[in-house]
């Protein structure tokens, strides 16, 4: 099962091209950042494209499962795909409140829920 899952990633993550189609959907050049902080933000951006590449890929087997489908080739497959997927910023957007709304505390200081009795 494994094997197949990597194959079908490979082959709908659309190489180099499709990757960075995918991060430059959600980066921005107007932020002035130090090499640190753009290397960390680029890892970002990569993880985000990949999990966005996964996302894609479950969505359709997911609905090919559901409906009885069977498998018509890789075309037919990132049509389903392109069918059933959001955009990727509308992802990322998703994912961004997703974990925002699972980590409601910073790890350090009050919570956005608490104010300050300090004036």
């Amino acid at each position: 099962f494994k094997a197949a899952v990597q194959y079908i990633y490979n082959k709908t993550k659309q190489g180099l091209d499709g990757n960075t189609f995918y991060t430059s959907t959600i980066e921005s050049a107007s932020i002035k950042c130090s090499w640190e902080q753009k290397l960390v933000l680029h890892g970002l951006d990569q993880v985000l494209a990949n999990s966005f590449a996964g996302y894609r890929i479950y969505l359709a087997m997911k609905h090919m499962d559901e409906s009885g489908l069977k498998w018509q080739g890789m075309n037919k497959f990132r049509s389903l795909q392109n069918r059933l997927s959001v955009p990727m910023g509308e992802y990322c957007l998703r994912v961004g409140l997703g974990l925002l709304k699972r980590y409601k505390k910073p790890a350090s200081g009050p919570s956005v829920e608490e104010k300050s009795t300090e004036p």
